[in-house]
């Protein structure tokens, strides 16, 4: 009966190890670090093959399993230890996908991988020296001592999963974009990391050109967090650069007649030229009788209030009264960095909060 129950318990600990790693894998390989690897195979394929998350996700999956296996069958591990059979392939896992802004896998694992490997091996065979002297289960099953001692084990390489591998946002962000535009999902694209206040850049010139490409530069642009300011309308190899995309696809982005107005205006707006941008948006607008994207109306606004001597003038009741509402705002804080704040909790955005931000 004894040993009946040391069987089971032991089967129930080999099941629950393998269900939370193949939940952990599945997230890892399908989702969160699928474009690391689209973009890890472009670069070592020179862009001549494309990966596919399913097909490759479980091409890499199948393989983490078979070392596992294959790690298990030579330790014999299967009681409190058993989870560390899930270590190399972990540790591969984590490799794969430890990927540089270069396309490339960090030199320093070719030292690291074999100590980490030489510290399982030392830690498999100290466990295995133990199991023969650990008690039975009292309680076996999902509530067992030694269930619980592996599903510790098993978070705790999930965890030096997530932090040994890629986990920059931004990184992610813009593979994620730059697949979306290969794929000409122009409006998905433009949505990547819409919440996250975290940018550079290159990512902002791939939303310009996302939003370019969906006509809504002048309704969306300044919704999210602007780094670069005007000079994030072309790739210049270095600062504003893409990691898929063929750049010449960006520098063509005005070149299109239903393009080009809108770059030329949004150019304006990003290097804070409003005299520029009044003197340009009535070759394109007729603003007495049609009603400008959100962000042109916004910019006209502040312009016909901050200009005396002004080529046009622009009265929207509502932005007016927002307007007003703002510069109360403005004088209620004296101190910059709380009047900051409380600007971006209201407007955050809006081309004022931009266009201001930068003036203060």
């Amino acid at each position: 009966m004894k040993e009946t129950s040391l069987r089971n318990s032991t089967v129930t600990v080999k099941v629950m190890c393998a269900i939370a790693f193949l939940a952990f894998a599945v997230c890892f390989l399908f989702n969160y670090q699928a474009d690391t690897l689209y973009y890890l195979q472009h670069v070592l394929s020179g862009g001549k093959t494309s990966y596919d998350r399913v097909i490759g996700g479980i091409i890499i999956l199948a393989l983490l399993w078979l070392i596992q296996y294959a790690v298990y069958r030579i330790t014999r591990l299967y009681k409190r230890g058993h989870a560390l059979t899930y270590f190399p392939s972990i540790l591969l896992l984590t490799i794969l996908t430890d990927v540089t802004t270069d396309g490339h896998i960090p030199l320093y694992w070719a030292w690291i991988a074999p100590l980490l490997l030489l510290a399982f091996v030392a830690l498999a065979w100290v466990s295995k020296q133990f199991e023969t002297y650990e008690p039975g289960q009292d309680n076996p099953g999902l509530f067992s001592r030694q269930m619980w001692v592996n599903m510790l084990t098993m978070v705790i390489m999930f965890l030096f999963a997530c932090l040994f591998s890629n986990h920059n946002e931004i990184f992610h962000n813009r593979l994620e974009a730059e697949r979306l535009i290969l794929q000409k999902d122009y409006q998905q694209a433009a949505l990547v990391g819409q919440k996250s206040p975290e940018a550079d850049s290159s990512l902002t010139m791939l939303r310009v050109y996302a939003l370019a490409q969906t006509g809504q530069l002048g309704s969306h642009l300044f919704e999210y967090p602007i780094v670069g300011g005007a000079e994030v309308m072309q790739p210049n190899g270095h600062s504003l650069r893409t990691l898929l995309l063929p750049p010449k696809q960006i520098r063509l982005m005005n070149k299109t007649r239903h393009t080009r107005n809108d770059c030329l205006l949004s150019k304006h707006l990003l290097a804070r030229d409003l005299d520029a941008f009044a003197r340009d948006i009535t070759k394109f607008y007729d603003i007495d009788s049609v009603r400008v994207p959100r962000h042109y109306a916004e910019a006209l606004v502040l312009y016909t209030h901050l200009r005396s001597h002004r080529l046009l003038t622009y009265h929207d009741s509502v932005l007016d009264a927002d307007y007003e509402d703002l510069r109360k705002l403005q004088r209620r804080y004296p101190d910059q960095t709380t009047r900051q704040s409380a600007i971006r909790d209201t407007y955050g955005n809006t081309y004022w909060y931009y266009y201001l931000k930068k003036q203060e």
